[in-house]
């Protein structure tokens, strides 16, 4: 029968001591890295969500304002048939579409028509799509939204239009909207 004297018993004790200790050593160090990674992720989430949100903040309020504009020009004649808003984004692709449908509700609000739903588009007979990628967005209620390039997208609202010695006239709004989505130079003309 063996038999084991104090000291091996208080260095087997002390051996799984430290063992232990470094375990939860390990565990801990896991614990608070995970936890760090948890904590820098949320914090660039909540951040990059604060800038989208006042991104669109900006674009909504500064859409408001154009449709304005829409209004003081052609609610008081009938041959507007195609009206073209370009405008100038942030470098960020994923506020086009943001920009797209808040320009297009507001739209459909003025012109009285129904509220857009999404539809991708991908290929169109509309010359509006010509040479244009297929980055683009079609609404049930005539409004079409095309990102041209990486910087500024394209909005077509199809209206009533009136004919000139039998040709339909067309009326072309184009506006020009900074990095901050403010109104920088607005022209109408007929092509």
């Amino acid at each position: 029968m063996m038999e084991f004297s104090t000291k091996d018993l208080l260095d087997t004790v002390k051996k799984y001591e430290r063992k232990n200790r470094r375990r939860n050593l390990w565990i801990l160090s896991v614990a608070i890295a995970l936890g760090l990674i948890f904590l820098v992720t949320s914090v660039f989430h909540i951040r990059k969500g604060n800038e989208e949100l006042a991104i669109e903040s900006r674009a909504k309020d500064s859409i408001q304002s154009v449709a304005s504009v829409y209004i003081e020009k052609f609610s008081k004649e009938d041959s507007a048939k195609f009206v073209v808003a370009h405008f100038l984004t942030a470098k960020n692709r994923g506020n086009l579409d943001s920009m797209a449908f808040y320009l297009a509700d507001t739209l459909s609000r003025y012109y009285t028509l129904t509220a857009p739903t999404r539809e991708k588009v991908l290929s169109t007979d509309s010359a509006f799509f010509k040479n244009r990628p297929s980055q683009s967005f079609k609404f049930s209620n005539g409004i079409a939204v095309s990102s041209t390039d990486s910087n500024h997208i394209s909005v077509m609202v199809a209206g009533d239009y009136a004919s000139d010695n039998g040709r339909p006239k067309e009326t072309i709004q184009v506006l020009k909207l900074n990095s901050d989505y403010r109104v920088v130079s607005v022209r109408a003309f007929f092509p």
